[in-house]
């Protein structure tokens, strides 16, 4: 079987920068048609994206956050966790990796890459710290693409990457 590669970019592209995932998402899809990624872009994520996450070797969740310092991205590694959320369409990367394994034995390496939005109010544009930070998130992901494109080149279960603009610099990886 080929080596598959999947993004899942979720959010809400009506609410700013919870749509930060789909904006990246359209920007990784020169990388991803090179290496027949294939991109599906959610509103959230649900049991049903465990079949599509099953077939592949190599998941990359991306999403918007609510939590850190606006403009911040982070990158770690997804491990499966069962444990559904009381509401069964309202799940995180873990817990798809989790239905992956139990309903069908498949294991696949996968990593999150959020960003940390400034605003969530009713809007398709992105606010311009979020707007900042998708080179950052895009150079991330195409980096995993790439480490992955040979399985044995596979990124190392422990590694972290955080990303923050600095004085309005690009992103910067440490």
């Amino acid at each position: 079987m080929p080596y598959h590669i999947l993004i899942v970019a979720y959010g809400n592209p009506l609410r700013s920068d919870d749509g930060f995932a789909w904006h990246a998402a359209e920007m990784l899809r020169p990388a991803a048609e090179r290496l027949h990624a294939e991109i599906l872009c959610e509103h959230q994520l649900t049991p049903e994206l465990a079949l599509a996450a099953s077939t592949a070797n190599l998941i990359i969740f991306i999403d918007a956050a609510c939590n850190g310092q606006p403009g911040q991205v982070v990158c770690t590694v997804v491990l499966p966790h069962p444990g559904l959320s009381r509401f069964s369409h309202q799940l995180g990367p873990e817990q798809v990796l989790a239905l992956c394994s139990e309903l069908y034995a498949a294991h696949p390496h996968a990593y999150a890459i959020s960003v940390t939005g400034e605003s969530f109010e009713h809007g398709e544009s992105l606010s311009e710290t979020v707007r900042q930070a998708l080179p950052g998130c895009v150079r991330i992901a195409q980096e995993l693409m790439a480490r992955h494109d040979l399985p044995g080149e596979a990124v190392n279960k422990t590694e972290t990457w955080h990303v923050v603009r600095c004085d309005g610099h690009e992103a910067e990886i440490w």
